[in-house]
């Protein structure tokens, strides 16, 4: 009975090994396609001839732009989350400097009042001004999005936005330069980014 029950178990791990190799795909060479659909506030990528957004671009007006939702390949699995409870000021994927133009705060003043709204001018000169927990249209104003490369095996889209001071008037100018790829079963998003001072 034993020797019947190993047999069994043995069998059954043997065919399900089976059914799932013939259920996985090989997509080292075959070289995906892919492709750009522009909507709105939106850039998406798409599989060629696929209806699912694989990557989102949020280029809103008055909000920092970010990716989200990005899925897992091969999966409806989204890897990043919008604003969640325990850390509002984040946006999906998204870049933002924390100190801007403060002229220099030391290690206790930051740790004291860093996240305190409520901090004295001198504090404030000396810490700057932050984008990383501000995605709102205090901070950011769009300037333009754009699809480079719509598609192939490689596709390309650009943000531009001006980053303000308190008074609303901008102070520097970043561009973002994205590529999206595939690289057997892997999705490879870059980044180029460049800033310009405007001040």
């Amino acid at each position: 009975m034993k020797r019947l029950l190993t047999y069994v178990i043995l069998l059954t791990c043997l065919s399900s090994c089976g059914e799932n190799q013939n259920k996985s795909v090989d997509t080292s060479s075959t070289p995906s396609s892919f492709q750009l659909k522009e909507s709105g506030d939106l850039i998406q990528v798409f599989q060629k001839d696929g209806d699912i957004a694989l990557v989102t671009q949020n280029a809103k007006e008055d909000l920092r732009p970010y990716l989200h939702p990005i899925l897992a390949p091969n999966s409806s699995a989204s890897l990043t989350q919008f604003s969640p409870g325990h850390h509002k000021h984040q946006t999906g994927l998204y870049w933002g400097f924390t100190r801007v133009n403060g002229t220099g705060a030391d290690e206790a003043t930051l740790k004291e009042w860093f996240y305190k709204p409520d901090k004295p001018a001198e504090i404030k000169s000396q810490i700057g001004r932050d984008f990383f927990h501000h995605p709102e249209g205090s901070h950011w104003k769009k300037v333009k999005s754009a699809i480079l490369v719509a598609e192939g095996a490689q596709v390309k889209w650009q943000t531009v936005y001006q980053m303000l001071d308190e008074s609303q008037k901008p102070i520097l100018e970043e561009t973002q330069t994205w590529t999206f790829s595939q690289r057997e079963d892997k999705h490879l998003l870059s980044l180029e980014w460049q800033g310009k001072a405007l001040i």
